[in-house]
């Protein structure tokens, strides 16, 4: 609530309330005060199930081997996808804080030994040997800057065949709904981010080396925007 109320100063600025309001920056803010991360993270995975569901059953995971949720929380995505695809195989990328919990909950899934966890940060470097790459609620965080250095962290992790697989709200500035138009303007009291058009996420894509595949919608409020890599001379070969 402080940080909507430095809504007006995040509108002349571009910039969080929250840093203005708080010291530092969201994130790092929940890093050092535990008890509310605690309850961000339990927010977080309240949303997360019947997301989750939704995102299983609109995009076909059965192709694919081995599938890394960046940023993937408590393991609540990762976990449906591997119950509905008994062959796959997943790891979820967090912060080591965060990891502890992850591995808390997939073990009570009874799904330990076909999930790895790998702690890092994705603005240094995300792991390699992977042919899918999920980033859920992932690049609406962020500035234009910061998304695409996340954006070419995975690029630079994936092999030519690698897909890239977005699940966000699809904003417009014609047709915004009111869940996407609220969402927009959380993302920038609290983080300096946004909700972003189809075109905005292409443009994003493109300057990572990405290309948009397709838009998948699904019955959540989310969609999965598929991007395959713009392969180079090099690696083609």
């Amino acid at each position: 609530m402080q940080a909507w109320l430095g809504l007006p100063y995040s509108i002349r600025t571009g910039k969080p309330a929250w840093e203005r309001n708080h010291g530092s920056a969201f994130f790092d803010y929940l890093q050092n005060h535990r008890e509310q991360q605690a309850v961000f993270d339990a927010a977080m995975t309240s949303l997360s199930g019947p997301e989750a569901e939704a995102l299983v059953e609109a995009y076909d995971f059965s192709a694919l081997h081995k599938v890394l949720d960046v940023g993937g929380g408590h393991g609540t995505l990762l976990a449906s996808i591997l119950k509905r695809n008994p062959t796959l195989r997943g790891g979820i990328f967090e912060q080591l804080q965060v990891l502890e919990s992850a591995r808390s909950a997939i073990q009570c899934a009874g799904l330990s030994d076909r999930c790895e966890f790998v702690a890092g940060n994705f603005f240094d470097s995300i792991p390699e040997g992977y042919d899918a790459y999920l980033l859920k609620y992932v690049i609406h965080d962020w500035s234009d800057d910061n998304a695409i250095r996340i954006l070419r962290n995975c690029r630079q992790a994936m092999s030519e065949r690698s897909k890239l697989l977005l699940m966000e709200m699809i904003n417009s500035p014609v047709a915004s709904s009111e869940v996407a138009a609220v969402s927009d303007l959380e993302m920038l009291v609290l983080l300096g981010g946004q909700e972003r058009s189809e075109q905005d996420f292409a443009s994003l894509l493109g300057e990572a080396s990405f290309r948009l595949n397709r838009i998948l919608p699904t019955r959540s409020p989310l969609s999965i925007l598929e991007a395959l890599p713009i392969v180079s001379e090099s690696e083609g070969g």
